[in-house]
């Protein structure tokens, strides 16, 4: 299944599953071809129902030393395979998050060079994304470093992860045509613990401060809570939409929940 040639591999794809399931049935299958995917690939894969690979990824190796080219080249990437997020249980996946210690060119171990901001903003994006929470970090984690064990067991930040639809990005009203501002949007999943919530994640890789973010948001009144803390954000209750400022490399991922 190389990227851009439809077909080419689909009977050794096929092949390459039923042996899995043949042998090995609880054995998630990922696929990662290298050089990122077509959507064509995402289709086949998904229209499987996951049968043959439950996860696929977009991306090339994702590297914490990579900084705002990577994020941004992630954020527009998966809003290209929007669409495919959980089809038939199927995921576009991000790549490995690089957070905790990570493994050094010269040997040895080194912390995470992403600022903890930026981290945050990671982690906000494969939440509202879906993307599979893969930690490439090396094991077992610093006993010390509740840093990077805060991030990923925060259970709400969690269940955005997991139990949300229709995730999607969407036109930054502030600045529409902007190439460094970001906002995506999903919805609580029917018969989960917040269904019919509506979750906001905003992103900013602008050079500057206090930068003004905002995303529309359905008719009615909304209260909103920040999904990390679980404190409500004051100046509500907002109505039409959401707007916050955002300094460079980072982001937020806010609960509204309509009263």
């Amino acid at each position: 299944m190389l990227p851009g040639h439809k077909g080419q591999n689909d009977g050794d794809v096929s092949a390459f599953a039923a042996a899995f399931e043949e042998i090995a049935p609880n054995i998630t299958i990922s696929w990662s071809p290298g050089g990122g995917i077509s959507r064509e690939n995402a289709s086949f894969v998904s229209s499987h129902g996951g049968a043959w690979g439950r996860m696929y990824r977009i991306v090339t190796d994702f590297h914490d030393t990579e900084g705002a080219w990577a994020l941004n080249n992630h954020l527009v990437t998966i809003a290209q395979f929007y669409d495919f997020i959980g089809k038939n249980n199927t995921f576009p996946d991000l790549d490995m998050l690089p957070l905790g210690q990570q493994a050094s060119h010269g040997g040895g171990l080194r912390p995470c060079a992403l600022s903890h901001a930026a981290q945050v903003f990671v982690v906000n994006m494969y939440a509202i994304t879906r993307s599979p929470l893969i930690l490439g970090a090396a094991l077992p984690l610093d006993p010390e470093d509740t840093w990077t064990l805060s991030l990923i067991t925060n259970p709400d930040v969690l269940r955005v992860n997991n139990e949300t639809c229709e995730n999607s990005p969407q036109i930054v009203l502030t600045e529409p045509n902007s190439t460094d501002l970001f906002a995506w949007t999903a919805l609580g999943s029917t018969g989960t613990t917040i269904e019919g919530d509506l979750f906001v994640a905003l992103f900013s890789l602008r050079n500057s401060n206090a930068t003004a973010v905002g995303v529309a948001i359905p008719d009615g009144l909304y209260a909103a809570t920040d999904v990390w803390t679980g404190q409500p954000i004051s100046g509500g209750p907002f109505q039409s939409n959401f707007t916050t400022f955002l300094d460079y490399e980072s982001s937020t991922l806010v609960k509204l929940t309509k009263l």
